[in-house]
């Protein structure tokens, strides 16, 4: 019976973990997500501080005002990779607040020291703001994204 609840208890801790570490996010939502940000009236796309999207996304969670909104911010490259899932991703941060920021391979060529994309370089982004998982670093990611003047 104590081996049962116990295999009970580790499933559901695994689970919760799994979710929320992996913020959701995958190759898929990225080109979900960049289509619609590539069809987003320029027009009608906010631009917001990384502080705000913060603030937001901490109060209400999923259902926060910018949830699947189209935004652009701008910030200071604190890093950047490549998951295995062949996504890209920068952490831009705008004083004390970072935003996680994922692109598709299309970004490629902007990585690195010959790119406009290197620690330290200030970029705009535009993506859809998404609430990032239960245990996740950051109250929101941004996905889909594209690197803007």
């Amino acid at each position: 019976m104590q081996h049962s609840h116990f295999r009970t208890v580790v499933t559901l801790v695994a689970c919760i973990v799994a979710y929320g570490c992996g913020a959701g996010g995958t190759s898929r939502t990225t080109a979900e997500a960049g289509r619609i940000v590539g069809q987003a009236d320029s027009a009608r796309i906010s631009h917001v501080s990384i502080a705000d999207l913060a603030d937001a996304f901490l109060d209400d969670g999923k259902d926060a005002t910018f949830s699947s909104v189209v935004v652009d911010i701008r910030g200071t490259v604190a890093a950047y990779g490549m998951d295995d899932n062949g996504r890209y991703s920068i952490l831009l941060r705008d004083g004390e607040q970072d935003a996680l920021c994922f692109f598709d391979a299309a970004v490629a060529a902007e990585f690195g020291a010959d790119g406009r994309v290197y620690a330290g370089a200030a970029i705009g982004v535009r993506g859809q703001c998404q609430p990032a998982g239960l245990f996740a670093a950051h109250p929101f990611r941004l996905e889909g994204c594209r690197l803007i003047n």
